[in-house]
């Protein structure tokens, strides 16, 4: 008996396939990264405010994995 594709949106060429795991691999690296940062983000207590955490590395290390999650929906990559 033959395999059927499954999912919702099967994907039968498989330069596509490759390619969109390439993607998906990349996007779970972005996404080890984000978590990395926020795991060692410097946090100090402050009197008036509460807790102050600087995001910037969580700020810098998000914006590649955002633009991986927006990579599946252009036609053109």
């Amino acid at each position: 008996m033959a395999q059927a594709p499954t999912g919702l949106f099967p994907v039968t060429d498989p330069d596509r396939q490759a390619k969109g795991r390439q993607k998906m691999h990349g996007l779970a690296l972005y996404i080890n990264h984000v978590w990395e940062a926020c795991a060692s983000t410097d946090t100090k207590l402050c009197r008036d405010h509460g807790l102050d955490v600087d995001s910037e590395r969580v700020a810098l290390e998000i914006a590649p994995a955002l633009a991986a999650l927006r990579g599946p929906d252009d036609p053109s990559r």
